[in-house]
């Protein structure tokens, strides 16, 4: 390989390691008040959500349709 070819390769392997890294770094020191267990998060659809919708996840028909 050719002069060329190694410090692509060098570069391309240290930006690869370089962000997975950071990537550790910060998922490893983040607070445990952003990590919620899948049944911490609050489902309920019977409430409204802050826009007014009821929190199923659907699309209200447009007015005149239904």
């Amino acid at each position: 390989m050719t002069a060329a070819g190694w410090i692509f390769l060098l570069v391309s392997w240290s930006a690869i390691l370089a962000l997975c890294g950071f990537c550790f770094w910060k998922v490893m020191t983040s607070s445990r008040e952003n990590i919620h267990a899948p049944l911490d998060i609050d489902t309920d659809t019977d409430e409204h959500d802050e826009h007014g919708g009821t929190g199923t996840g659907t699309t209200p028909p447009p007015p005149g349709t239904a």
